[in-house]
């Protein structure tokens, strides 16, 4: 009942056979999977992989601030006095900016510790039927995730001189943020269940929708506190979202 519940009016889910082309259909299918997907904070076999995905997470913050400090105060990025002073003087403050802009894509290889326990628990609340996964799941899930984060973390530093251009700078980190987070978290849930081949097949018919859920992955990922449960509840996400996509 809820895949049929999540699937209707998906025009993903109605013609996989082509591109998906109706971002009318596509939203709404990745806001009636969110509600379910934010229920798994509340599973009682989750909780235990909540508090270590919290520590994780505020583990992988700080170590993207305080190298993203060493990164700004140790380079003399200019060769001009002035401006790299200035880059010293704000310190801290722009490790915070730029930990900030590369924490959604870096966070979904931290995220593939916690895929299996997290997408076995919803499967096993709302998918009871599906077979086991596939073997090397794990090891295939986490691979795809630090190839994905290694791609972000190099995109986001190559455009980090247009974030400073107002007006396209939002449009630019959600859009890319977007597709590489979305990709990340899709490739991670995907290959327990779909052979690679059949994976990027998929992802390519369904681009739009799952270019949506990454969009919404990474505003999540960007709000204080919020961000600590996101590799729970984007997993959780991006699971329900397979089952709808390959189910139709």
């Amino acid at each position: 009942m809820l895949r049929r519940s999540i699937v209707i009016g998906d025009g993903c889910a109605t013609a996989l056979t082509r591109p998906e082309s109706r971002p009318n259909r596509a939203l709404p299918t990745v806001l009636r999977a969110l509600p379910p997907a934010v229920a798994v904070l509340a599973d009682a076999s989750a909780r235990r992989v909540l508090l270590l995905s919290i520590a994780s997470t505020l583990a992988l913050l700080v170590a993207l601030v305080w190298g993203a400090h060493w990164l700004l105060a140790g380079i003399a990025w200019f060769g001009i006095g002035w401006i790299d002073g200035a880059i010293d003087a704000l310190g801290t403050l722009a490790a915070l900016v730029l930990a900030w802009l590369v924490f959604p894509g870096v966070l979904v290889a931290v995220t593939g510790l916690w895929t299996e326990p997290i997408a076995a628990a919803v499967e096993a609340r709302d998918y009871p039927g599906l077979p086991p996964p596939r073997a090397r799941a794990a090891l295939d899930g986490a691979l795809a995730g630090v190839r994905l984060a290694g791609a972000a973390l190099v995109i986001n530093l190559v455009l980090l001189p247009l974030y400073l251009v107002p007006g396209i700078n939002l449009l630019l980190f959600y859009g890319a943020n977007g597709y590489l987070v979305g990709r990340g978290y899709f490739e991670q849930a995907a290959v327990r269940r779909l052979a690679p081949p059949e994976m990027r097949a998929l992802f390519a018919r369904c681009r739009l929708t799952l270019w949506f859920a990454g969009v919404l992955i990474t505003f999540m990922t960007t709000i204080p506190l919020l961000n600590l449960v996101v590799p729970l509840v984007a997993t959780a996400l991006m699971t329900h979202l397979l089952e709808v996509l390959r189910d139709h």
